[in-house]
């Protein structure tokens, strides 16, 4: 979940969107800025034993999301986008 935020918050930030309520417009919004990073210790979470689903129709009817993923867990991630 860190990961996946940590994600969803970079990707605001290449829109141009700031924590400070402030919208970049330049041509360098994509890039002028310090991307946030996971915490250390998520690199060291492994995969559950089981494959968790939070969806009930199943990994057809979402898009995959790399972090939950690799951690055997089937979770859509589009409303973290909108945090």
């Amino acid at each position: 979940m860190v990961e996946a935020l940590v994600d969803a918050f970079n990707w605001r930030l290449e829109l141009g969107i700031r924590r400070n309520d402030t919208t970049d417009m330049s041509e360098q919004r994509s890039s002028n800025f310090v991307r946030e990073e996971a915490p250390s210790w998520t690199s060291k979470v492994g995969a559950l034993e089981k494959t968790l689903c939070f969806s009930e129709g199943g990994y057809d009817s979402m898009t995959p999301e790399s972090n939950f993923l690799k951690r055997n867990i089937e979770m859509p991630n589009g409303y973290l986008y909108t945090v």
